[in-house]
């Protein structure tokens, strides 16, 4: 097992990560500026502390120094890097209509139209006032020309704050751009902006962006379908807006997404070219050496970022950064410090990156290959070199999915059973398609030879996606909708921990531990289940312009919609909620029968009685219903803008809870039912500006 002093990045890197992660919880700028002071102005007596020579009864002293100095270094970093909290921040300055002057970083095709990644200059009502801050343009104008580095005028726009998700368990698009430091959005028609002239001098950043546009257009002259261009441009470039849901959802059901994002391996096999182009260097000495170490390193790094700068791609080039430099210097390593190394030097530049999906998953899997890949390989022997070859990709496969399938669980909620299948294909095709594809991109003027390479490029990207999609549609290709929960994720964690003290130390103690975690993560997921076998709850959806209800009964789930119950709309609000809850199908309530009833659940003429909760549906038919008195029910359901007041509800229906209006109504109604409710008393839920609104029963 690996001593202490031969990782000492590992143990560094716990006690900075623990400051990072408080941050995400106590964000508080003076609190952070006041630890980065301090961290500044300790560091003399930290300095001194590690001169003197400590008896052995107080060794422990300068390590808790070190770990409390290094918690303060973190969450003072995490803090300060959020730019939202800064002086000359835009969101000081907003009003209602702006004028903003902003340069484009970033460009992804959007429906009809752009997202754009840009970098606010100036902003203001009447005049503009240089300010800072990065801001999200959704950009209605299918027409509009535009590359990095362009610089745009708004006028009149109104910027608003990236909103919280509006229906539960879906994935949150405020957090995920959060930790890229993106936080107001603004959508701009075709006639609020104007491009005020193109960026004459555009940073490394800008300049990548329109290289890989260009090669983009490249591949597109050669990959002349759909999906070959999408995976061509996602395994070559790392640039993903043309992959198709259906391209998607095949590669992640074989757990074959990490070819299409630019990884270790992609930076691993563009490294191993540069070499051999680099290796005549070798014959003029030690500053030939220096020189082709240099220029490794350049290379690698250009290309990291030329593929658009991704946690993995950053990882990777990172690590091989150190390998390079200790191959140089001819100085030993030990690969779980270098990878710790890299760790600590990206979140020194960006703490945000802990909280990115990609980030974590690059390096649990660079980690479960370390400590597991060897003895997993050890235990098997082939003798025909083929079979050893297509065992040690699935040695590397299980050993990278052993160390990221708890968090791929509760990120993506599926785990594809065929992994090594689809590795077999995608990590030895992956590499000569990245050696292809970068010969076409660099032989292009040369029709002749490109032409011939791209037709064979074409056909093998062909090839491979019919295997994905063959391996996709194999008789239990993924588990899917397994949830888990963050205490199932630590235990899995820790159990894994425990596994690999057993498999780097030798000693068997340890595996009473990891049984005992993996009980832990067992009892967790036991006590899911017996919380959905009796969940009771009515979960009324934020879906635009429509109305859409979920009963949950046990794991029996019956939902009510103004839409079909096959529309993208309705999938797209509940499919993670049924899915956290357990529920496999849904019975429709509301069909042209016009009653349904089941063991706790009725329905008729829009009204639902569901246990002891009684909710009526109040929409464009209100007015055919008679009533010889006022009906009790605990909830009003205001759907579909129905041009009705609170009085006249109240005079035919006694309400015990309150009133709830869905997103089908218009926001003028909305607010006048709501102040309505107000003077009258009555609790008012709008759901269409607070989200989905979930009844406990």
């Amino acid at each position: 097992m690996k001593t202490q002093r031969a990782v000492p990045f590992v143990r560094l890197l716990v006690p900075f990560c623990s400051g990072i992660a408080v941050a995400f919880w106590v964000d508080d700028p003076p609190l952070g500026l006041s630890a980065l002071a301090g961290v500044l102005l300790s560091y003399p007596i930290l300095f001194a502390l590690s001169q003197r020579k400590w008896p052995f009864a107080l060794r422990w002293v300068f390590g808790v120094a070190i770990y409390l100095w290094l918690a303060a270094l973190g969450y003072g970093l995490a803090v300060c890097h959020n730019e939202s909290s800064l002086p000359r921040h835009f969101n000081k300055q907003l009003s209602e209509a702006n004028d903003v002057l902003a340069v484009v970083q970033r460009m992804q095709v959007q429906g009809a139209g752009f997202r754009l990644q840009a970098r606010l200059l100036a902003i203001g009502a009447s005049s503009l006032r240089p300010s800072q801050g990065r801001l999200l343009i959704n950009l209605r104008d299918s027409t509009a020309i535009l590359q990095p580095g362009d610089t745009l005028v708004l006028s009149g726009v109104k910027i608003q704050r990236i909103a919280a998700p509006l229906n539960p368990a879906v994935f949150d698009f405020s957090r995920y751009w959060h930790y890229r430091n993106y936080h107001y959005q603004v959508v701009v028609g075709a006639g609020q902006w104007k491009r005020a002239g193109a960026g004459r001098r555009k940073n490394l950043v800008q300049l990548a962006e329109q290289s890989r546009s260009r090669c983009v257009a490249i591949l597109r002259q050669y990959l002349t379908t759909d999906d070959e261009w999408a995976v061509g441009c996602a395994l070559i470039l790392g640039a993903k807006d043309a992959m198709t849901d259906e391209v998607t959802q095949a590669y992640s059901r074989t757990g074959a997404m990490h070819a299409l994002a630019v990884s270790g391996m992609h930076v691993a096999i563009v490294w191993l070219a540069l070499a051999w182009l680099l290796y005549p260097l070798k014959f003029l000495g030690r500053p030939g050496k220096y020189a082709g170490a240099a220029l490794l390193i350049t290379g690698v790094w250009a290309y990291a970022i030329f593929t658009g700068a991704s946690a993995s791609a950053l990882r990777a080039a990172t690590m091989v950064s150190f390998l390079i430099l200790g191959q140089s210097f001819q100085r030993r390593h030990s690969p779980f410090n270098t990878l710790a190394a890299s760790a600590f030097i990206l979140l020194c530049a960006n703490p945000y990156l802990l909280m990115d999906a990609g980030f974590q998953l690059s390096y649990l899997a660079v980690a479960g290959i370390l400590i597991f890949d060897k003895p997993l390989y050890l235990c098997w022997h082939l003798t025909p070199r083929w079979a050893d070859y297509l065992w040690r990709l699935t040695c590397v496969s299980i050993a990278a999915q052993l160390a990221t399938f708890p968090i791929s669980l509760y990120y993506f909620h599926q785990f594809p059973f065929y992994f090594w299948l689809s590795g077999w294909v995608v990590v030895p095709a992956s590499t000569l398609l990245l050696y292809m594809g970068g010969a076409l991109l660099a032989l292009h003027p040369v029709a002749a030879v490109s032409t011939t390479l791209g037709k064979g490029f074409h056909a093998f990207i062909w090839l491979v996606n019919k295997a994905v999609f063959a391996i996709s549609g194999l008789p239990g290709a993924v588990a899917e909708q397994a949830w888990i929960s963050e205490l199932g994720v630590l235990a899995l964690y820790t159990a894994l921990l425990m596994l690999g003290a057993t498999v780097l130390s030798r000693r068997g103690k340890w595996l009473v531990w990891m049984g005992i975690f993996l009980l832990i993560a067992a009892a967790d997921r036991g006590l899911a289940h017996w919380r959905a076998v009796h969940q009771r709850k009515v979960v009324i959806y934020h879906v635009p312009r429509a109305t859409m209800i979920d009963v949950f009964d046990g794991k029996t789930g019956f939902f009510y919609a103004t839409l079909p119950s096959g529309h993208p709309a309705l999938q797209k609000a509940a499919a993670a909620c049924r899915g956290k809850h357990l529920i496999k199908e849904s019975i429709p309530i509301h069909t042209k029968k016009g009653d349904f009833q089941s063991d706790a659940l009725y329905y008729h003429k829009q009204l639902m009685q569901f246990y002891n909760i009684t909710i009526a549906i109040i929409d464009s038919s209100y007015w055919q219903a008679t009533l010889p008195a006022p009906l009790l029910v605990d909830y009003l359901l205001l759907s579909g803008n129905p041009a009705i007041s609170i009085a006249d509800l109240q005079s035919r229906y006694t309400i015990r809870r309150g009133i709830i209006a869905d997103a089908s109504n218009s926001y003028k109604r909305v607010e006048q039912w709501k102040r309505a409710c107000e003077k009258a008393g009555i609790v008012f839920v709008d759901v269409k500006g607070e989200g989905a609104y979930v009844i406990e029963v």
